[in-house]
């Protein structure tokens, strides 16, 4: 079992690192990273969202989030699936409709979120200056949260990992399950700080 879950594991980042190398437009990446960590046939995590730091402003920037905003639209985002049997490849392929999807509400609200790099700014910020990941997944855990974003992201529990090239820490990744409430567990977690290792290069 422990063999299958590995080759299942590298076989999801080969074909991940192969849908990144068909682009030059970074956007397209980004978006190909988070579809990647909420695809039923990727990592499945309900929601993941895409930081990068503005070194000049010195602050973290939101620049994309992706699922669903409510449990509601959880619920038929998730019939969609079930019905069509979508693959990875047919989910990245769906870059241009997320692009013209006015009504896509998570991504709106990421990208307006700005939080200033000092330690004193909460969980995203720690997990740049800190460059490490930083688990969210007890109440005691949770008064570490900046209550401003706690509340803009309607998240509870969470994960942050950073993104980084070689030495440099050049964003952050946060993941929840939301709306299934499904336990983020040691092995997720080891798997989405190997996958955001890789897609930071």
């Amino acid at each position: 079992a422990e063999l299958e879950r590995l080759n299942t594991e590298f076989s999801l980042l080969h074909e991940i690192s192969n849908a990144m190398r068909t682009t030059l437009n970074l956007d397209q990446i980004f978006y190909i990273i988070l579809t990647a960590l909420t695809c039923h046939e990727g990592l499945s995590f309900n929601r993941a969202m895409l930081f990068l730091v503005n070194e000049k402003e010195n602050v973290l920037e939101g620049i994309m989030g992706i699922g669903p905003h409510s449990a509601e639209e959880a619920g038929k985002i998730w019939q969609a699936i079930s019905k069509s049997k979508r693959t990875l490849e047919d989910f990245i392929s769906s870059y241009d409709t997320f692009k013209k999807d006015p009504e896509s509400k998570l991504n709106s609200i990421v990208k307006g979120i700005k939080v200033p790099l000092r330690e004193d700014m909460g969980i995203l910020a720690l997990t740049i200056l800190e460059g490490m990941p930083f688990e969210i997944t007890t109440h005691e855990a949770k008064h570490m949260v900046d209550m401003e974003i706690q509340q803009t992201l309607n998240t509870d529990f969470f994960v942050t990992v950073p993104l980084k090239a070689k030495d440099k820490v050049l964003g952050a990744i946060l993941v929840d399950n939301i709306f299934n409430r499904k336990p983020i567990t040691k092995a997720d977690i080891r798997m989405l700080t190997m996958f955001a290792n890789h897609a930071g290069l």
